[in-house]
C-alpha cells in the first residue's frame, strides 16, 4: 500500500493564517475601542499632538462691520509654557499652609536640612505627565542644601519594601493601607548615618493617600502586623513613625515637619513634642517647600478642612462604613453605599454649629468642648508677618452685599493675607422650635498682596457672590 505523504507545510500555514486572523481580530477590537473612546478626548489628545485648531466658516452670511476674532489667544506657543509654569509656582506658593511656627521660619539659606522619612525618598511633584521632581531634585534646583548621605539611605530603603500601600486597590476590590516606615533602630543599625544629621535641621515628610477610589480604613486593623497600631486611625502616626519623631524631638532643637496629605491628619498629638517647632500642610505644591523654608516665599494659604483631634468622634464618622448593596437572591455584591444621616453636620458645620449652639446655651449642643474637638478650624493659616484689619464696612444695593476692610501688614516682610467672609441667616421662631439649623457659611475668602514695602495698606472689596 501506498504511504500518504506529509505536508509539513500544511501545518505552518494554517498557524500563520490563525496568526493573521487574530492580529485582524486585535485591530478591530482597537479601532472599535479608539472610535468609541477618543471623540470624549478629542481636546486633549490635540492639544497633547500639538493640532488643535478651531475655525468657524461665515461663508454664508455677510460678516461685515462684526468682529470674528472670536478666540484671541493671550499667549503663543513660544510664551504659554512659561506662563503656566508662572501659573503653577504660584498655585504651589499660595497654597502650602504654615500651622505652627515659633519663630523657626524661615531659616537662613546656608541651612543644611536632612529629611526624615522614606516618603520623603518617594514623593514627587506633580507638575509633569510623564513624572515629577524628586525632592532632592527640588531643593537643589532652589538652592538649598539637604543631607544627602541620609537621602541616598531612604531611597535604598525605598526599593525595599519601605513606603506607603497603594491604598485602595481597582476601586475597592482590594485595599493595602500599609505605612511601612523604616524604624529607628535600622537608622541607628547604618554606621554613622545619625551622625550626618549633626549640625542639620531635621524635616520630617508625614505622607497618606487618601483620595477618589481611596477611602481610607476606620483602623489600621488590616494593615499592620504590630499590635498596638491597629486600634490606631490612617490619620495618625503610628508606633514606628512616633519613635522617630520621639528621636528627633528629644535630640534637637528645631524640629520641621511637614504634612503631604490630601487629607486632614489628626495632629492633636503635636503639643506632646515640643521641638516640633514649625508645621507646615502641602497637600500638593511640594515644589515650594524649600522656598518656604528660605523665607523666599511667605506662606498664605487656609485649610480648606477642620483637622479634627479625633475624626472618628464626628458625626459624619458615625455613618461611615461598609455598607454593601446585595443582589436579588442576597448574595453581597461589590457595590457600596454611605449612609448620610448626619445632613449638613459635615466638616466645619458641624463643628462650628456645635460650638455656636453651646456659646449661646441653644439646641441641644451637650458637654462640647472646641479647643479640645478642633486642632485646627477651617480657614486657618499663618504668615511670617503680620496683618491688622479695620474699619470693615457692608453696603446693600437690593440683594447685594459690598464688604470693604483696611487690611495693613504690620511686620516687616511682604506677605499676603486672605479676607473671609461668613455669611448666616437669622434664626426665625420656626428654626427655634425645630431640628432645622442654619451653619455659618463662608461666602467669599481670596488672598491678595499686602505688601509693606509698597505701601502698609490695601483696601479689600468683595466680589459678587458666585463670581470668581
Amino acid at each position: 500500500m501506498e504511504k500518504k505523504k506529509k505536508h509539513p507545510g500544511l501545518a505552518l500555514k494554517i498557524v500563520t493564517t490563525a496568526l493573521r486572523g487574530l492580529v485582524c481580530l486585535v485591530l478591530v477590537v482597537l479601532m472599535v475601542a479608539v472610535n468609541t473612546i477618543l471623540p470624549g478626548y478629542e481636546r486633549m489628545v490635540d492639544s497633547l499632538l500639538n493640532g488643535f485648531d478651531i475655525s468657524v466658516d461665515n461663508s454664508d452670511v455677510d460678516t461685515t462691520g462684526l468682529d470674528l476674532d472670536y478666540y484671541t489667544a493671550d499667549y503663543t506657543s513660544e510664551t504659554i509654557g512659561d506662563a503656566e509654569d508662572a501659573l503653577a509656582d504660584q498655585i504651589a506658593d499660595e497654597g502650602v499652609v504654615l500651622l505652627e511656627n515659633d519663630g523657626t521660619l524661615p531659616l537662613s539659606s546656608d541651612t543644611v536640612y536632612s529629611l526624615f522619612s522614606v516618603n520623603s525618598a518617594t514623593v514627587t511633584s506633580t507638575d509633569s505627565m510623564t513624572g515629577g521632581r524628586s525632592l532632592q531634585t527640588l531643593f537643589s534646583e532652589a538652592g538649598v542644601s539637604i543631607n544627602t548621605t541620609l537621602w541616598d539611605f531612604y531611597s535604598a530603603k525605598s526599593g525595599e519594601g519601605y513606603g506607603l500601600g497603594s491604598g485602595s486597590i481597582s476601586y475597592g476590590d482590594d485595599e493595602d493601607f500599609s505605612i511601612n516606615e523604616v524604624p529607628l533602630s535600622e537608622l541607628e543599625a547604618e554606621d554613622g548615618l545619625l551622625e550626618t544629621v549633626e549640625g542639620t535641621v531635621p524635616v520630617y515628610w508625614l505622607k497618606r493617600v487618601a483620595g477618589e477610589g481611596r477611602d481610607m480604613p476606620r483602623s489600621m486593623y488590616n494593615h499592620t502586623d504590630i499590635e498596638e497600631d491597629k486600634s490606631k486611625s490612617y490619620l495618625e502616626p503610628d508606633s514606628i513613625e512616633l519613635e522617630i519623631l520621639q528621636y528627633l524631638n528629644d535630640n534637637f532643637d528645631q524640629v520641621i515637619l511637614v504634612v503631604n496629605s490630601n487629607a486632614a491628619l489628626e495632629l492633636g498629638w503635636l503639643e506632646d513634642y515640643p521641638n516640633i517647632t514649625a508645621v507646615l500642610y502641602a497637600p500638593g505644591g511640594i515644589e515650594s517647600v524649600p522656598r518656604i523654608l528660605t523665607g523666599e516665599v511667605n506662606p498664605s494659604g487656609r485649610t480648606v478642612d477642620t483637622f479634627a483631634a479625633d475624626a472618628l468622634a464626628s458625626p459624619a464618622a458615625q455613618n461611615f462604613g461598609d455598607y454593601q448593596y446585595t443582589d436579588e437572591d442576597g448574595n453581597m455584591t461589590v457595590y457600596n453605599y454611605v449612609s448620610y444621616e448626619e445632613g449638613i453636620y459635615v466638616g466645619y458645620k458641624y463643628y462650628e454649629t456645635r460650638y455656636e449652639d453651646v456659646v449661646l446655651n441653644q439646641g441641644n449642643a451637650g458637654d462640647y468642648d472646641y479647643d479640645t474637638e478642633v486642632v485646627y478650624p477651617f480657614g486657618y493659616g499663618l504668615s511670617y508677618t503680620t496683618f491688622e484689619w479695620a474699619n470693615m464696612t457692608t453696603t446693600w444695593t437690593e440683594d447685594t452685599c459690598t464688604v470693604t476692610v483696611d487690611v495693613t501688614n504690620t511686620g516687616d516682610v511682604a506677605g499676603k493675607d486672605v479676607v473671609e467672609i461668613y455669611i448666616q441667616s437669622p434664626y426665625t421662631e420656626y428654626e427655634s422650635q425645630t431640628a432645622w439649623k442654619r451653619p455659618p457659611s463662608p461666602w467669599w475668602a481670596t488672598a491678595r498682596p499686602v505688601n509693606w514695602r509698597l505701601g502698609p495698606r490695601r483696601r479689600w472689596k468683595s466680589p459678587s457672590p458666585g463670581s470668581s
